[in-house]
């Protein structure tokens, strides 16, 4: 074996050389270089000399002091400046000092103005109008003094005592009248009638004498009495009759059925649940659904582990950078792919290489092919639907 791979390097040495050879530019980025650098090379041939530049610049510097000649000087013109704006805050100040004691005078005059105004108002407002006041003096002359109604009412108080007096005693001279009337209709109410007692009198004549309504009373009761001892000796005899004839006592099938009634669903239940089921359509929807976010947490799973990866291992020594750019340029396409998926619903690209080997899933999953657990759905589903149109026929339902 050592004979065999002694002329093969170390991986060791073979990462320092690859390490080494990232300090090297390749072939194509150095043609790269050379043909950028005969392209400058050729550009600053359109540049001009240092010499001609300086004269240039003497030109430049002639031609603005000309200029400059028609121009005044910055240090007098910010003076004279300076000089215009000391007046012009002092101008501003004197306005607005004049301005502030024209604005105390106009405001010392509105208020004495406004007070003036409150007292005015608030006098107007104590005081009545003329026709108020005339129509008051009117309206006077229609009313007696306080005099003469007090002297009025000093001679009316007595008979008015004595009318009410008068009136209690009418009153409970009345009440005692018609308790004596209510007592006598009472009396009257208890007797009979003359025309009721004519009457008794010809139903009289009519009447059974006493003693042969005694004898009459007496058969009846011996009559009764026989009759009632031959109706006891016939129920004793029927009884006995039939007890021969008596059919079979179904009494505990009867209970027993009423209990398996009493233990089945109502029509009315059954209903109310078959409407609250939820539909094939939403549980396949609902399958679908749970599908995708399994799939989505295995995709999250895998990122995890490879973000988890890059986060806690630190880089071996000799690891190549450029494989761990790789890794995390790889970590993030995931994230984003996943994003994508869960906002969007586009499934990322690489979804199909994250999925297990068909030798797992078949591990996991058992034995059974996927056609044949196909078939099988089949079956229950078609099975399921005859059940469900069975009971929709049963209970009423219309199914869909």
């Amino acid at each position: 074996f050592e004979a065999k791979f002694a002329g093969y390097t170390t991986k060791l040495e073979h990462q320092d050389v690859t390490c080494q050879l990232n300090d090297y530019a390749r072939l194509d980025v150095a043609e790269r270089l050379a043909e950028n650098l005969k392209s400058l090379v050729t550009r600053f041939d359109d540049y001009t000399r240092t010499a001609k530049i300086e004269q240039q610049m003497q030109e430049l510097r002639d031609w603005t002091s000309g200029e400059l000649q028609q121009y005044a000087k910055q240090r007098s013109t910010l003076d004279r400046i300076e000089e215009l704006q000391a007046n012009i805050r002092d101008q501003a100040v004197s306005f607005e000092r004049s301005q502030s004691m024209s604005e105390d005078k106009v405001r010392g005059l509105s208020d004495r103005v406004t007070s003036i105004y409150t007292e005015l108002n608030s006098d107007l407002q104590q005081r009545a109008l003329a026709e108020d006041l005339n129509f008051l003096k009117d309206s006077l002359k229609k009313y007696a003094l306080k005099a003469d109604v007090d002297a009025f009412q000093q001679d009316c108080a007595p008979k008015l005592h004595f009318c009410v007096d008068s009136l209690k005693a009418f009153d409970d001279r009345l009440s005692a009248q018609d308790d004596a009337i209510q007592r006598m209709d009472e009396v009257l109410l208890d007797k009979a009638a003359k025309y009721d007692i004519v009457v008794m009198n010809a139903k009289l004549d009519q009447c059974f004498g006493r003693e042969e309504g005694t004898k009459e009373f007496a058969a009846i009761k011996e009559a009764a009495a026989a009759v009632a001892s031959e109706l006891t000796a016939y129920i004793e005899a029927e009884s006995e009759r039939l007890k021969a004839f008596r059919p079979p006592d179904i009494t505990p099938m009867i209970e027993e059925m009423h209990s398996r009634i009493t233990l089945k669903a109502d029509k009315a239940d059954l209903v109310e649940l078959y409407q609250l089921k939820a539909n094939r359509i939403d549980a396949d929807e609902l399958a679908k659904l749970q599908d995708t976010i399994h799939r989505q947490l295995e995709y999250l799973s895998v990122t995890t582990f490879g973000l988890s990866k890059l986060c806690l291992t630190e880089a071996r020594p000799g690891e190549s950078k450029t494989l761990r750019t790789q890794q995390k340029s790889q970590v993030l396409m995931q994230s984003e792919a996943l994003w994508s998926w869960i906002l969007h619903n586009e499934p990322p690209p690489n979804l199909d290489t994250l999925r297990p080997p068909p030798g797992q899933k078949k591990a996991a999953g058992g034995d059974k092919p996927a056609s044949a657990g196909g078939e099988g759905d089949k079956e229950k589903r078609t099975l399921d639907d005859v059940q469900r149109a069975m009971l929709e026929k049963k209970l009423g339902i219309g199914g869909s």
